[in-house]
């Protein structure tokens, strides 16, 4: 079968938009993520020449979130580990997400 839609998150798209549009239906979709202008309007004349319509630029800004910072406290594997209560060494596992914003002070 053929899919309804394709995405494309890769160095080089319009290398592949014409292996894309053999594989979509007729009213299928085509959506590329490329971080630079020039890879855009490389995919966009590509998608243009093979045919595709309704062909769209649309830019998606990055927004900073300020999350908590979650522990989580593990158990130890290690031979003669002191476990505390519940079976834990008081180890720590931290996990923090960044996400970095473009455009914004």
């Amino acid at each position: 079968g053929l899919a309804d839609g394709i995405f494309l998150d890769l160095p080089g798209p319009w290398k592949v938009v014409a292996s894309a549009a053999r594989s979509l239906r007729p009213d299928g979709v085509l959506c590329s993520f490329s971080p630079c202008i020039e890879q855009v309007q490389r995919t966009c004349a590509e998608a243009a020449k093979l045919g595709f319509k309704e062909i769209q630029t649309i830019e998606i800004l990055l927004r900073e979130y300020d999350l908590d910072h979650p522990t989580l406290t593990t158990m130890s594997l290690q031979r003669g580990a002191q476990a505390g209560p519940s079976g834990t060494t008081g180890a720590k596992r931290s996990f923090a997400a960044v996400s970095q914003s473009e455009g914004e002070g």
